[in-house]
């Protein structure tokens, strides 16, 4: 967040307004900046793993992931493999769970995997 700021006013003219197409505009750029590293840790994780992560960013909190729903909505194999994801996801700390409900710690992450996702440009 601070960093989204700071890069949102260093892009702001000067006596100018901050606008939420700035704030669009930066985040979008620190996007793309984390975008080589979030490709990198991508290439290294298995695809289970990463459909997991996709279904969880595409709901931003996610609960019953292991329900026939949520498996069915994401095309995802079964619920043994998604208990088999997330155990692993969670050990890397790229998922995290309060309250029986999934999440993405890194907001910057799961708005890559959100815009990878809006742009069929998943499983890469």
């Amino acid at each position: 967040m601070q960093k989204t700021f700071h890069e949102a006013f260093i892009n702001t003219p000067a006596g100018g307004a901050c606008t939420p197409d700035t704030l669009r505009e930066t985040v979008d750029e620190i996007l793309d900046e984390a975008g080589r590293g979030y490709r990198q840790m991508l290439s290294r994780i298995p695809e289970r793993q990463k459909e997991l992560l996709y279904a969880i960013a595409a709901e931003g909190k996610a609960e019953k992931i292991m329900s026939a729903g949520f498996i069915r909505k994401y095309s995802l194999v079964s619920s043994s493999a998604i208990q088999a994801a997330a155990r692993k996801l969670m050990e890397l700390d790229l998922l995290s769970v309060e309250d029986n409900t999934y999440f993405i710690p890194d907001i910057l992450f799961r708005m890559y995997l959100q815009r990878l996702r809006n742009n069929n440009m998943v499983f890469i």
